[in-house]
């Protein structure tokens, strides 16, 4: 699932005009020459589905977005605009048009510059094939867009739009491929003759393994990326061990900690732009009741469980936002009551068995399930945990087949959360809680469509009171992101939205011994 700024000036005199600056790099960087070694990132699970337009994965999200098939722009950490394969835009005071100027010295991966029309081809068939797509690619709001020339392509929305960048923003396909417009024929097109304009471009597949090779085309200095993927926290010891590693990002506080003296290794952190949760289903009859979903709230100690399972990595709080979030509703988080938790089950009258739902490839989440059970079952009322692989999880939330769910909210863009929270969000299948309420819908809407600063920070707050009084979700911590780097791989940027931020301007000091990511298993 997935988060601006801007000044208006007047058309006629100066439109927002923004350009990249190439910029030199310093020090041993300008010595560094393009296609030198390959380095390893480690991700848990097994690789999913490539297709940019379905992919619901975090870590498959950012590895089509920033390495495989960028948009325009992207989103900052402090949540603006970010040119990738545009130098430039304007918009008008009118607010319902944006232009883009496209990077000329940009090109696919065969060779071919990226022109207008292949933006304009991608937008007609994300528009053509809208109910297959994830939905943050339905352009409701979008009118039309328009080929100026090779390099300038201008979109017109149908309502005046305060940032229209964001609106704007879906992976750019080269034309070519979609001269049929065939839904099948594309989404073929990324398992074979892959054909890119990220920094890489797909060479090989496997089920736990992604082979990246630079795109000849562009600009990046290591001569490819292996993504690998690990079942559980010991296989990644053993990979980190081995020194077959060297980007893990997300790790858990155990394995932060246990590398933490390791020479090989360096530890960043980075704030989560998001939540873990529990999802209360408002059409089941055991959870309807507020007094009942807030009694089930007081009655976990969540700093305590969060400390056992994250220990440092770990802010708890109410918001349905996370802290980092310009916007943040900083509360005092509900305390561990569990005598007046016990004193609202009594009002309800009844003490129902509860389902939680879990998908059973997150151990963490497991776990986490295991804790709330302990809690929920001292208060008298019987738990059973429903772990399901993904798929079947997200098929159960959709049809609302439990009682309360865990789960994870992430954004890796501009910070968005209509689809979970607005009644919009229901017939989409996002909004599993099936929460409707007239003014969290207007108040999303004002935070994220007006464009005066002190009415959207209202709006934003709205929105999060309401939330937190109806409670909907209980939002049980956001995470402090503990990433290891191994100190052969030079100039990683990380923050806030993400750990593949300039993958263009990675490069690796070679070991002086064995080299990392070279070693068999």
């Amino acid at each position: 699932m997935y988060l601006q700024k801007s000044t208006l000036a007047p058309w006629a005199l100066a439109a927002l005009l923004l350009i990249t600056a190439a910029g030199c790099r310093s020090g041993e960087q300008t010595t560094r020459t393009p296609g030198e070694g390959t380095a390893v990132i480690a991700l848990p699970g097994t690789v999913g589905p490539l297709f940019p337009l379905t992919i619901k994965s975090y870590d498959m999200q950012e590895i089509s977005a920033h390495l495989l098939s960028p948009a325009l722009t992207r989103s900052s950490e402090e949540g603006d605009i970010v040119p990738v394969l545009v130098k430039g835009w304007q918009t008008d005071n009118e607010q319902q048009r944006i232009i883009y100027y496209l990077d000329k010295k940009r090109r696919w991966s065969d060779g071919r510059p990226l022109r207008a029309e292949d933006v304009w081809r991608s937008w007609r068939f994300i528009r053509l094939h809208r109910d297959k797509v994830n939905p943050q690619y339905r352009f409701s709001r979008i009118d039309t867009c328009i080929i100026r020339d090779s390099l300038t392509v201008i979109f017109k929305f149908n309502s005046p739009v305060a940032r229209p960048a964001q609106l704007t923003r879906f992976p750019i396909f080269p034309g070519r491929i979609l001269h049929s417009l065939n839904w099948d024929s594309v989404n073929a097109a990324y398992g074979n003759a892959f054909t890119g304009c990220g920094p890489f471009i797909l060479a090989a597949r496997e089920a736990r393994k992604l082979s990246l090779k630079r795109n000849p085309a562009g600009t990046a200095l290591l001569a490819g990326l292996d993504i690998r993927f690990y079942d559980g926290a010991e296989h990644l010891r053993e990979l980190l061990s081995k020194r077959l590693v060297d980007l893990a990002p997300d790790v858990s506080e155990d394995v932060s900690r246990a590398f933490k003296k390791e020479k090989a290794y360096r530890t960043e952190y980075s704030g989560e732009r998001g939540f873990t949760f529990i999802a209360w289903n408002l059409r089941s009859r055991r959870v309807v009741d507020l007094r009942l979903r807030k009694a089930l709230t007081l009655g976990l100690d969540r700093p305590t469980i969060a400390d056992g399972l994250l220990g440092n990595l770990a802010v708890v709080h109410d918001a349905p936002t996370y802290p980092g979030f310009r916007d943040f509703l900083d509360t005092t988080a509900y305390r561990y009551q569990p005598e007046a938790a016990r004193r609202l089950l009594d009002q309800t009258g009844s003490r129902h068995s509860i389902i939680l739902l879990v998908n059973s490839e997150n151990a963490l989440r497991l776990q986490l399930a295991q804790n709330i059970k302990s809690y929920w079952d001292l208060l008298g009322v019987t738990t059973e945990i429903r772990s399901l692989p993904w798929d079947r999880f997200l098929a159960a939330l959709q049809k609302g087949r439990y009682d309360a769910a865990l789960i994870s909210w992430v954004q890796n863009d501009v910070f968005n959360p209509t689809d979970l929270f607005g009644s919009g969000g229901i017939k989409k299948g996002n909004n599993f809680m099936y929460y409707r309420n007239d003014e969290v819908d207007n108040a999303l809407m004002a935070a994220l469509t007006v464009a005066r600063r002190k009415a959207r920070r209202m709006a934003w707050y709205r929105f999060q009171r309401a939330i937190i009084r109806d409670m909907p979700v209980t939002v049980l911590f956001s995470k402090r992101i503990a990433t290891l780097i191994s100190k052969r791989l030079k100039n990683v940027k990380i923050d806030a939205s993400g750990y593949l931020n300039n993958p263009r301007d990675w490069w690796i000091d070679p070991a002086p011994d064995e080299i990392f990511g070279e070693q068999s298993d």
